[in-house]
């Protein structure tokens, strides 16, 4: 499990060295869903 503030973390790491973060979650089946974050300015 990640916490918010891991994942927070993990976020401005990536930004910080300007890299991509990349989160694979595993559903019940065995399927990995991947999902790229990056930050947004508005």
């Amino acid at each position: 499990h990640l916490t918010w503030y891991e994942f927070a973390a993990k976020n401005r790491v990536a930004h910080s060295t300007k890299k991509r973060l990349l989160i694979g979650i595993v559903d019940d089946e065995g399927d990995v869903t991947y999902y790229e974050i990056r930050w947004m300015r508005p």
